[in-house]
């Protein structure tokens, strides 16, 4: 703040105090469970796209979360990457999970909704736009999704971990085997 290094600095300060309660609330009111649970549960394969600052949140869940802790095959690409080959393998049956942020490459993702809901009946959107931040200032709000996502789908996966009967915490090698 005395740097004058960022714009509004008092009005981030604000909306960053708000978040931990804004996100708690978008935990708990995440109604979307048992359709989650039965479009992953379906699979055989998920893919996932996310875009921007919501990249991270696609790979750590793919990854993290389908792969490792649920043993669920995914493949995770970048929405601006999608048409790059991994468009390719999508047809009816084909689940494909998308995060819609609300930051500059929202378009990214847009393009691949458009596209994917034309091919494959499976297609399960988390768009940022739907969850209500109180206290957020609206122009921090693309920059601050990934916080969005992460709420989401920690109760998602809890869900899906809960359905399936598979704690986060089964493992088949990791700290079993030595590798």
């Amino acid at each position: 703040e005395k740097r004058g290094e960022l714009d509004n600095y008092q009005a981030w300060k604000e909306s960053l105090a708000s978040l931990p309660k804004a996100l708690r609330k978008v935990r708990e009111e995440e109604s979307r469970s048992e359709e989650f649970v039965n479009f992953i549960q379906e699979g055989p394969m998920i893919m996932m796209t996310g875009s921007g600052v919501n990249y991270g949140e696609a790979y750590m869940f793919s990854m993290c979360i389908l792969q490792e802790m649920q043993w669920i095959p995914a493949q995770w690409i970048h929405a601006g990457e999608f048409f790059h080959g991994a468009f390719e393998i999508l047809v009816e049956d084909t689940p494909l999970l998308v995060l819609h942020g609300e930051d500059k490459t929202r378009p990214l993702s847009q393009r691949v909704i458009d596209f994917a809901s034309n091919i494959t009946k499976r297609l399960f959107v988390i768009d940022a736009k739907d969850y209500t931040l109180d206290g957020v200032k609206a122009e921090h709000r693309g920059f601050l999704n990934p916080f969005i996502f992460m709420a989401v789908l920690g109760r998602l996966g809890d869900d899906l971990a809960e359905a399936r009967n598979h704690p986060l915490t089964t493992r088949r090698y990791m700290g079993k085997v030595k590798y």
